[in-house]
Formats: C-alpha cells, sequence, structure tokens
C-alpha cells in the first residue's frame, strides 16, 4: 500500500507529464523532504531564488523552454500538510547553461505570513543586455540630431529602477469577495494536482502565444 507522500509525489509526476511531448519527467528526492525534477532530457541552469544563484537541473518543455519543479512535502502522523512548491521557466540552448530564467511561480504554505500573496509569481526582468547590442545600429537610425544618442544615456542613467526579485505578484488574489485576501492554503492533495495541471497549462498557452 502506498504512503500519502508517494501517492502525492506518483500523481504530481503523472500531472507534469501531461505536458511533457518531448521528456519523461519525474520526481527526484534531494534531501529528506525535498524532490526535484528529473528525467531523460535534462540540461544545466542557474536558479534565482532570493539572493541564491544555484545550479539545478531542467527538463526539456518544449522548442527552447525548461522547466524546473521543486516541492517539499511535509507530513504529521502521515496527515497532509500543505506543501512548498516552486517551478521556473527558462529559454536557452540546451548546451547554455546560463539559459535566461524567465519567471517562477511559487506557493509558500508557512505559518504566521500576512504579507505575501500566496500563490505568487516572481518575474526576472533582466539578461536581455545582448539584444541592445544587436539592435544598436537599427537603434542610432531613428534617432534624431536634437535628442542625441548621449542625452538619451544621461536620461537613462538617471533613471533609478527597484529590484523587483522579491515582489510577489499574486496568482490567486481573492480581493471582490468581502473578508478575504490574497494568501490561501491548500487544503488537500486534490488542489495541488489541480493547481499545478492550471498553472502549467497556462503557461504552456501563453508561451506559444508570446512566441509567435
Amino acid at each position: 500500500m502506498r504512503t500519502l507522500r508517494e501517492n502525492i509525489l506518483r500523481k504530481a509526476s503523472e500531472t507534469i507529464n501531461l505536458f511533457f511531448p518531448e521528456t519523461n519527467v519525474k520526481l527526484h528526492q534531494k534531501n529528506i523532504n525535498q524532490y526535484c525534477i528529473s528525467g531523460d532530457n535534462l540540461s544545466k541552469a542557474i536558479n534565482i531564488r532570493r539572493n541564491e544563484r544555484n545550479e539545478v537541473n531542467v527538463a526539456k518543455w518544449f522548442e527552447n523552454f525548461w522547466l524546473y519543479f521543486e516541492i517539499f512535502i511535509f507530513f504529521k502522523k502521515n496527515e497532509f500538510r500543505p506543501p512548498y512548491i516552486t517551478l521556473s521557466v527558462f529559454q536557452g540552448r540546451q548546451d547554455d547553461n546560463q539559459k535566461t530564467q524567465l519567471f517562477r511561480a511559487e506557493w509558500e504554505n508557512y505559518a504566521n505570513n500576512n504579507i505575501h500573496p500566496q500563490p505568487h509569481w516572481h518575474i526576472y526582468p533582466f539578461k536581455y543586455e545582448s539584444k541592445y547590442h544587436e539592435d544598436f545600429e537599427e537603434f542610432m537610425e531613428f534617432q534624431t540630431e536634437d535628442i542625441g544618442f548621449e542625452n538619451i544615456i544621461k536620461q537613462t542613467n538617471k533613471t533609478n529602477l527597484i529590484n523587483i526579485n522579491d515582489f510577489h505578484f499574486a496568482i490567486n488574489g481573492n480581493w471582490i469577495k468581502k473578508d478575504e485576501n490574497h494568501i490561501h492554503k491548500l487544503k488537500n492533495a486534490e488542489d495541488l494536482f489541480k493547481w499545478l495541471y492550471g498553472i502549467l497549462g497556462h503557461i504552456k498557452s501563453q508561451l506559444e502565444y508570446v512566441k509567435q
């Protein structure tokens, strides 16, 4: 008879595999409660989370998109407790160990949280500098003598952009209902699988749309 942990891992793997036409994925145990994505078509990437930058294995999703998935499963007397879930989407070649991390979806189920929405997105708006170099000559053709490239650089340098790495963009805010907020708890394993199926389907459909 399978344990609750084994059932969660099996069903989570089955759910993820529904969206992977090129890779047979599974969840590999990394630590006592930590399980990470694995499979037969993997590559390396740098996963940015908070102030950490760790090398991870990412699974080939479709075209030049890659997925990293991680889940921490905790139990109390074999009873379901909301897990911690994070998945990141990367873009790049298979031999590129510095793939661009596009965004991360996360559900942190920790106690005493009254600030950060759960679940939420993290967006990574950087590592696109090479595109500007490629378009430099085209960019210069559109500049007028009145504006001037040097003046544009001066104006750009005056802009103080905040670092949004730690900004939690709500995925499932429930603001339209009275006395509800943007913090949700996973109540059971079935809710976990439904959310995982929904978030992967949503991400894949949007990536296919924007790449056209």
